[in-house]
């Protein structure tokens, strides 16, 4: 009903499955709560940095970097590389030709897809395989790293720039060229690139990268019971829109003609 131009709302009815919802999503978000609780206090030896970044920026780097774990993992699994090995190959495009990680990865993929081809005598990356002296049932068994650790060497002992280049694109489509400056230092430097990855905590097994994956279902669970209630609770206010206590039309409109009545004006005396 309304009362002095208030809107007063009620909810009649069996409201058992939205109290159900609001229930699953407060004991959902309680575990949760509790789970990043036990988190953070096993991480008191980064204290002093999260400190200083402050909660909430310290909740969107761990939101972010949970996504990017989750992400390197997942390609992992579909090239058939191991996630720590994925890891230190993307630093090493980065820090020796500034190829960014989204970039690598789509070479990494069109080189394991050609090598496949080329062990079966077809694809562009067959000759160009051949002219590097690479086996390409060899390498496809070898598996990703490996390959790309192999092809380093033959591109490092290649003499013309311009067969380097040629062969780049052969394997890597047109992202080879940004990775020629990378694979002329040979296998010997990735193994160097691969210990600073390591010391600076960057490289990580999949068995880590499971966790995370975990543990970022379970926030998307979360978000989904949350929207579950969102969705009850529209349903519900919905259905029982009717009841609603709304100010009707008369005082709809003598309110408007209250507001737009003249205030007189009055004279001096």
């Amino acid at each position: 009903m309304a009362s002095g131009g208030s809107i007063v709302v009620r909810i009649l009815g069996d409201a058992s499955q939205l109290q159900e919802a609001l229930k699953r999503a407060q004991t959902g978000v309680e575990r949760f709560s509790a789970g990043m609780r036990i988190g953070i206090n096993s991480a008191v030896k980064y204290g002093a940095a999260l400190a200083a970044l402050g909660a909430g920026a310290v909740t969107a780097l761990v939101v972010n970097q949970m996504k990017a774990i989750d992400s390197t993992a997942k390609f992992s699994d579909q090239i058939g590389i191991a996630t720590e090995d994925l890891m230190r190959l993307q630093f090493a495009a980065r820090d020796a030709a500034g190829v960014t990680d989204q970039t690598f990865n789509m070479a990494m993929r069109r080189m394991t897809r050609r090598i496949a081809e080329a062990a079966q005598g077809s694809g562009p990356a067959a000759q160009a395989l051949k002219d590097l002296g690479l086996n390409a049932q060899q390498l496809k068994d070898a598996g990703p790293a490996e390959a790309f650790r192999r092809i380093s060497d033959a591109m490092a002992n290649t003499t013309s720039h311009a067969d380097r280049l040629r062969i780049a694109f052969k394997l890597f489509d047109t992202d080879g060229g940004a990775l020629v400056p990378l694979m002329m230092q040979g296998s010997q430097a990735l193994d160097e690139y691969a210990k600073k990855a390591d010391a600076l905590g960057l490289a990580f097994n999949r068995v880590d990268a499971a966790k995370v994956e975990a543990a970022s279902d379970a926030m998307a669970r979360i978000g989904d019971v949350i929207d579950g209630v969102r969705n009850r609770l529209t349903i519900e206010l919905a259905f029982r829109y009717p009841t609603i206590g709304m100010p009707d039309k008369v005082a709809i409109e003598d309110s408007v003609r209250l507001a737009i009545v003249p205030i007189p004006h009055h004279r001096n005396a």
